[in-house]
C-alpha cells in the first residue's frame, strides 16, 4: 500500500477497496458541500458504489500509472485526489481533488 506523509497528521494513502465505506462516511457527510462541483457525490449511495468509484481508480491506476489517492487528516479520511489519463500530445494530466468541509483552511 503506498502511503506518504504530509506531516502534521496528515497522509496520503492509494485508494483501496476496504476503504469504500470509509469514503461512503465522508460522502455522505460532505454530500452537500460536494455535490456542488462533483457529481458522483450526489450519485455514490451505497458501499458497494463507493467500491466501483474506487475499483475504477485502481483500475485506471493500472492502465496509466496515474493514481487515486486519499488525504487522511490524523487518521480520518478528510479527501482525495485523482489524477486524469495524461494528455500524449503536451505531456499533461489533470488533478482533481476535494476536502471534506471539516479539513478545508488548513493550508
Amino acid at each position: 500500500m503506498f502511503s506518504y506523509d504530509l506531516g502534521g497528521g496528515a497522509e496520503l494513502r492509494m485508494l483501496e477497496r476496504r476503504h469504500a465505506a470509509e469514503f461512503l462516511t465522508m460522502v455522505e457527510e460532505n454530500r452537500a458541500f460536494f455535490g456542488e462541483w462533483l457529481g458522483w457525490a450526489r450519485r455514490i449511495q451505497t458501499v458497494e458504489e463507493a467500491e466501483r468509484f474506487i475499483t475504477t481508480g485502481i483500475d485506471r491506476y493500472a492502465d496509466d500509472g496515474l493514481p487515486w489517492v486519499g488525504i487522511w487528516q490524523d487518521g480520518r479520511m478528510a479527501g482525495g485526489i485523482l489524477f486524469f489519463p495524461l494528455e500524449e500530445r503536451i505531456q499533461a494530466t489533470k488533478i482533481g481533488y476535494w476536502l471534506a468541509k471539516w479539513a478545508n483552511g488548513r493550508g
